[in-house]
């Protein structure tokens, strides 16, 4: 039972949760954009806005922190994950 439910999630044949750079990209967007979401409706009360507002900022932050990440060298590219697959060719 106890196995079971320790599954691990893959993405890119990698596990998420030994990604830190995958893992902090979310967390800090996540809570961001549902601090601004709670915020614009505890202000203004309307409810669309600040659901649009939640997921803009989301959007935003995860861009925005996933390419800070990319630029230092803790965090692998994208192309360079695929690279070590064989997944991504080249064509020079």
């Amino acid at each position: 039972m106890a196995e079971e439910s320790e599954k691990e999630v893959m993405f890119m044949n990698r596990e998420i949760s030994k990604m830190p750079c995958f893992r902090e990209t979310f967390l800090y967007s996540i809570s961001s954009g549902l601090a601004v979401g709670l915020i614009h409706f505890m202000l203004t009360s309307k409810v669309q806005r600040s659901s649009h507002l939640a997921f803009g900022t989301y959007g935003c932050v995860t861009l925005a922190y996933w390419v800070q990440r990319q630029n230092r060298k803790g965090c692998p590219s994208v192309q360079e994950i695929l690279k070590k697959k064989n997944y991504f060719f080249l064509q020079n």
